[in-house]
């Protein structure tokens, strides 16, 4: 094949007329599609040009996309270097032979990710997942995404989770969120299991309590990241092992959890000094007094999530501005009790803020114009809070 080789087709010739659109439904798709994939690889001269066919292809008809069934396909795409989507790799795992389009996905895109038939259809996803992958490409793997959707095709058991993570010997990177098996006993395995773990996302794991998290944070010393976001039984016992063990922690979340000062305290008293990320968004129980702590004790802090924090008014911000000078970004949406001069002494305080996100405070457009005019360095988000009319003064002006 000439490298100079100029291919016939473009995106323009490969576009279908509005004549033969109706002629193109009654024809065997899959054939027609076929022969104008493997010719045009047969003939293609860079690994560019390749992709803009792919997309071009893609962008007539989504009939195109379903031809990815066919490994032949599926394997000269990838041997021209064309990055497919995940979605389009996992329909050639169930084809009879189609190891050699596996191995080479994992070879050319550098693929470290775990996420492949959690939510399907699969009914045998830990059997269908060790005869593709072999050990090798195993062996590559250090981070695991499992995340459960909203709506979960199958159920999830720990004993499957267990076989995979058992076949994962470098995992790194646990990504569990709304994962139903998750409790304290799954916990305990993972800390023996998985001692390495530097990312931990355990978001909306609602059976999560304190033996869980105390053996977790005591075995798993490396951890960088760690996501509790609505586990709502963790108490003091838990938080104060976070505090007390986490000492390589960096970015932590705590959203939608029963925080308060002196449960706070407990983690951000030992630890706080080295955190760059803080969320603590919906915490209905943090007021004035917490935001005192975050500023005295996060010194390092870059990055802070506030949003939906009600009883933060004017004083929480004053108090906050008198600390954690090296915050970049700001998310205070939905706090309601924030006020315009509480905004200003905040950004008074800050020298190195780009960011600040206070969508649906109680601000008018002439102090939301004042702000940005004295902070023009500062990216200000806001969407003003639009009330409804009362049904009490609707009736009184009907009257």
């Amino acid at each position: 094949m000439a490298s100079n080789a100029v291919s016939p087709y473009t995106p323009e010739s490969l576009r279908l007329d509005p004549s033969q659109q109706c002629l193109y439904d009654f024809i065997q798709a899959d054939e027609l599609l076929l022969a104008i994939f493997m010719t045009a690889f047969q003939t293609m001269s860079t690994p560019k040009e390749a992709k803009t066919i792919w997309k071009s292809l893609c962008g007539v008809d989504r009939k195109f996309q379903f031809l990815s069934k066919d490994p032949r396909i599926t394997y000269s795409l990838l041997q021209c270097k064309v990055e497919l989507p995940t979605k389009i790799l996992l329909r050639c795992i169930p084809i009879k032979g189609s190891q050699p389009i596996i191995e080479e996905a994992w070879k050319s895109k550098h693929q470290r990710m775990l996420c492949q038939f959690w939510n399907s259809k699969c009914s045998s996803f830990y059997a269908l997942w060790t005869a593709t992958l072999p050990r090798d490409v195993r062996s590559m793997i250090t981070s695991a995404d499992m995340t459960v959707s909203r709506k979960p095709f199958g159920g999830q058991t720990f004993e499957d989770f267990a076989r995979i993570v058992m076949q994962v010997p470098r995992v790194e990177k646990l990504i569990l969120r709304r994962c139903a098996f998750v409790d304290d006993r799954c916990l305990e395995w993972i800390a023996i299991k998985a001692p390495n773990l530097t990312l931990l996302d355990l978001h909306t794991c609602a059976l999560i309590s304190n033996r869980g998290i105390i053996s977790l944070m005591y075995h798993c010393k490396y951890l960088e990241e760690l996501n509790l976001s609505g586990c709502r039984q963790i108490g003091a016992d838990g938080l104060s092992a976070i505090g007390l063990y986490g000492k390589k922690l960096r970015k932590l979340y705590l959203n939608e959890t029963k925080l308060c000062f002196d449960k706070l305290r407990q983690v951000l008293e030992p630890r706080g000094h080295q955190l760059e990320l803080l969320s603590l968004s919906q915490c209905a129980y943090l007021a004035t007094d917490s935001m005192g702590l975050v500023a005295r004790h996060c010194t390092n802090l870059k990055t802070l999530f506030l949003d939906g924090c009600l009883r933060i008014n004017e004083r929480g911000l004053v108090a906050l501005s008198k600390g954690c000078h090296k915050l970049e970004s700001i998310h205070l949406s939905l706090c309601l009790s924030i006020t315009y001069s509480g905004l200003h002494a905040l950004l008074l305080s800050k020298p190195h803020l780009q960011s600040l996100s206070i969508h649906y405070c109680h601000l008018t457009d002439k102090q939301f114009d004042s702000l940005q005019e004295q902070f023009p360095l500062v990216k200000i988000n806001w969407h003003p809070l639009i009330l409804t009319p009362s049904s009490s003064s609707s009736t009184d002006s009907s009257n």
